[in-house]
């Protein structure tokens, strides 16, 4: 049982991906996507689900009594977590041709167990393709991307006063 826990979660590496690997597993498990802009057909004792924006999704089992006289049960939970999010046009150029990345905090991230631990990046891109977007998934994990390295208290007043650290211009 951990081992297929631990598979789903290398999967679901950011909200995206987990809404894909959910879409799969209800898929063989005989759900129906409804989408939003199609006309429903709802029957009775059937698996639906709903996938909003690529990042969240609602699946639902009709029941088969009367609705009046049968409870109804919602689960809820969700798939987003803390991270950074890299902003557009994001490259920032430093001394010895050094390439950092512009990024804003997203959640409520303890920033310093982030780290001196290997990071990757995961979640969607769009792409520029002239008179079109296109949604991409994206998932570069096989490979350590970063790391940031954890400087001396002693020596820098960013480490020792966490609260000056600025995601989009330190890291």
């Amino acid at each position: 049982m951990i081992e297929k826990l631990l598979k789903w979660l290398d999967n679901a590496t950011c909200n995206f991906l987990a809404v894909e690997t959910i879409k799969d597993e209800l898929e063989n498990a005989g759900f129906t996507e409804l989408r939003q802009e199609d006309a429903w057909d709802i029957k009775p004792g059937s698996r639906y689900y709903i996938v909003k924006n690529d990042s969240a999704i609602f699946p639902f089992i009709t029941g088969t009594g009367d609705p009046e006289e049968s409870a109804f049960r919602i689960i809820t939970a969700h798939s987003d977590s803390p991270c950074f999010k890299i902003k557009p046009n994001a490259e920032i150029y430093g001394e010895g041709g050094v390439v950092s990345l512009n990024v804003e905090k997203y959640g409520g991230g303890i920033l310093y167990t982030w780290f001196d631990r290997p990071l990757s990046m995961s979640g969607r891109v769009m792409v520029d393709c002239g008179d079109l977007l296109i949604r991409r998934l994206s998932c570069l994990t096989s490979n350590v991307l970063w790391r940031l390295s954890l400087i001396s208290p002693y020596t820098s007043t960013v480490v020792s006063t966490m609260a000056t650290l600025f995601p989009c211009r330190r890291i």
